[in-house]
């Protein structure tokens, strides 16, 4: 969070820094969708970090909308759910 200063958050669409899943952090790009963005402009989300500790809360936050605001702002939602298929593994590359 100390790599992009308050000021500059709101006319930035692509943050070249990690994401914060925490529903209150400055990073978390929801909370940077909610304030950049109104019910008139066409907002298409796609999550795809390829982290899912990050990634599942984000989708959660979303699609629960607690708070009742994403479903106004957020039309089209695309998710890559990451998962690790056991039958799979011979075929994947190992990472360390």
């Amino acid at each position: 969070e100390k790599y992009l200063p308050e000021k500059y958050m709101p006319k930035y669409h692509w943050i070249n820094v990690g994401v914060n899943s925490d529903e209150n952090a400055k990073l978390n790009p929801l909370n940077s969708i909610v304030k950049q963005f109104t019910e008139d402009d066409l907002v298409i989300v796609k999550l795809d970090i390829d982290t899912s500790f990050i990634e599942l809360p984000l989708a959660k936050q979303l699609l629960e909308d607690k708070d009742d605001i994403y479903h106004r702002v957020v039309d089209q939602f695309y998710f890559e759910h990451h998962v690790h298929l056991r039958d799979m593994m011979p075929a994947w590359k190992k990472t360390e």
